[in-house]
């Protein structure tokens, strides 16, 4: 939600998924990964439009998927099973005993795809554009915690003295402020990715073409050049000298604004593989039988609750909210029970699940109209989500309830694409109320889902929840060494954002996908993300 990597923001819902048994084929989709099938080979998949593919401006499934084949992040995650692999730039990392510093190897001989060498210049010109104030990534906060991340992102710095070469050109070594002993796990994100010379323009600020057709150091290059809303074509690298080069000689993305869209050109053969939407499972089921896969991935929906303005910035009306939605009633309704209701932030599929940690979470009416009253009443609400991405029922199937229960008016807004609906969030246009928004694990851990979403200084808390106590105790997590105390701080800080409903959980569930089971002899999807562990991809 990974893959190689990384997932963050559900773009443009694009990917529909969640956690559960599976169902309707195995999640390898007939085939057994690597050992399958034959180098060569094309594919033709559905993707949204990306925000963005340099490493500084990917935050969204839509672009972490073409993006995490066009690049090599320092570590890689295993797309069976999330865990830190050494696949990526980078052939080994060491942790200091004191938590405080990471020194990693680099692959020699590594190249971009215009034969630069990849060396640890790449990476620290790739970091430092990330964190400066300038560059305005939405991910750059991933970077916290490294020494001089703060001036650099607050522009009262131009270097990074936390990013730096070790005794050799191949030795980068990350300093830290503070203890991490997690931080690791956070570099085979996307934005741990280096950039070549050419990204940069003259004065060393960002070359905005590069975006259009970036040259990175992973084993797929693109051909050609990005066109927008349209399509985004990749072809192999053929001097890429990492492990895992990947069975395809080309991926072409075909860019949709809608699932339905993409999935009625897969009915017609155009193309290769799409997600569906919930409204979809069923009939495609039936249809393509195993060529239609349900995947376990680490992933939840959840509404963001205005917590900047009235009426949701009010606690026991947020609680009032989430007790008032019968999540069981619609993912019977509308999702076939193939979507779990979740009640927590961590879903079952991540590290450091607790099946019942959130107490606001199940149904109970009385319990929700005490909590109204407390916050004086039924008011007004917008609730927004992305549109034409399979929320309409979903988001209606709420505020049918919150009207029947508690008289809660929710005017349904739709916007789209995935990228203004973003932007919207962060608007005084959305205003006090509710938003649809979804999460998949960047890298496997807790604070990857607590840090992220609730945080006071994080570009993806759209909720703009703050709470300086869940502050204070995330931030101890981080710096804690021991492995045991650490998660039972983090799970201190889900109590405390789960207690003031920060936002409000909703469904676990899986991806769904159909695929040519005619054309591929290996089609397995990573657990992170649920999208196709491209590499592994391999035709008959």
């Amino acid at each position: 939600m990974q893959k190689k990597r990384m997932f963050q923001l559900f773009a443009g819902a694009l990917v529909l998924s969640l956690v559960a048994a599976a169902c309707g084929g195995d999640g390898n989709g007939g085939g057994s990964g690597s050992g399958d099938g034959k180098a060569g080979g094309s594919a033709i998949a559905e993707l949204g439009e990306p925000d963005g593919l340099a490493p500084h401006l990917c935050g969204t499934t839509s672009c972490s998927e073409p993006a995490n084949r066009i690049f090599d992040s320092l570590l890689e995650y295993d797309w069976k099973t999330a865990k830190v692999v050494t696949t990526g730039a980078a052939t080994s990392y060491e942790v200091s005993p004191d938590g405080t510093k990471i020194t990693y190897q680099l692959r020699k001989g590594a190249t971009f795809h215009n034969g630069e060498p990849v060396d640890a210049a790449s990476f620290i010109r790739s970091l430092t554009l990330t964190a400066s104030k300038d560059a305005a990534s939405d991910v750059a906060y991933h970077l916290g915690g490294i020494k001089g991340f703060k001036d650099l992102n607050e522009g009262t710095a131009k270097d990074f003295p936390g990013v730096k070469q070790g005794k050799d050109e191949y030795e980068l070594i990350l300093e830290l402020d503070q203890p991490n002993a997690e931080f690791f796990v956070r570099t085979g994100h996307m934005v741990f990715a280096p950039i070549p010379k050419v990204a940069l323009a003259a004065d060393g600020t960002f070359n905005k073409d590069y975006n259009e057709a970036p040259i990175g150091n992973g084993p797929y290059m693109v051909d050609g050049t990005w066109q927008h809303n349209v399509s985004l074509k990749l072809k192999k690298y053929a001097d890429y000298n990492g492990p895992v080069k990947g069975f395809l000689d080309t991926i072409e993305f075909k860019i949709f604004e809608k699932l339905e869209t993409a999935f009625l050109e897969f009915q017609g053969g155009t193309l290769d593989t799409t997600p569906v939407t919930p409204d979809q499972f069923d009939a495609a089921e039936a249809q393509y039988g195993d060529a239609f896969i349900e995947q376990a991935t680490a992933v939840l929906t959840y509404l963001l609750a205005n917590n900047a303005k009235a009426p949701t910035n009010n606690a026991d009306f947020r609680r009032a909210l989430s007790l008032a939605i019968d999540r069981e009633e619609i993912v019977k309704a509308v999702f076939s029970n193939r979507r779990i209701p979740a009640k927590s932030i961590v879903p079952p599929a991540s590290p450091g699940h607790r099946p019942d940690a959130c107490k606001y979470c199940t149904f109970d009416l009385d319990k929700a109209k005490e909590f109204l009253q407390k916050a004086g009443g039924p008011k007004n609400i917008n609730l927004s989500f992305n549109s034409g991405a399979g929320h309409e029922e979903w988001t209606a199937a709420v505020a049918s309830q919150l009207e029947k229960n508690l008289g809660v008016k929710a005017q349904l807004i739709g916007k789209t694409p995935f990228g203004d609906y973003i932007k919207y969030l962060d608007t005084d246009e959305w205003g006090g109320g509710l938003g649809r928004l979804g999460w998949a694990q960047d890298y496997p851990t807790p604070d990857n889902w607590l840090f992220p979403l609730l945080h006071s200084q994080s570009g993806d808390n759209h909720s703009k929840y703050k709470n300086p106590e869940f502050d204070k105790t995330i931030e101890e997590s981080q710096r804690t060494l021991d492995a045991k105390q650490r998660l039972a701080l983090q799970q201190k800080a889900e109590d405390i954002a789960l207690e003031d409903m920060g936002f409000i959980p909703m469904f676990y569930g899986k991806s769904a996908r159909v695929f040519n089971k005619d054309k591929f002899a290996s089609f397995p999807l990573e657990l992170q993300s649920g999208n196709p562990a491209w590499e592994e991809v391999s035709i008959k």
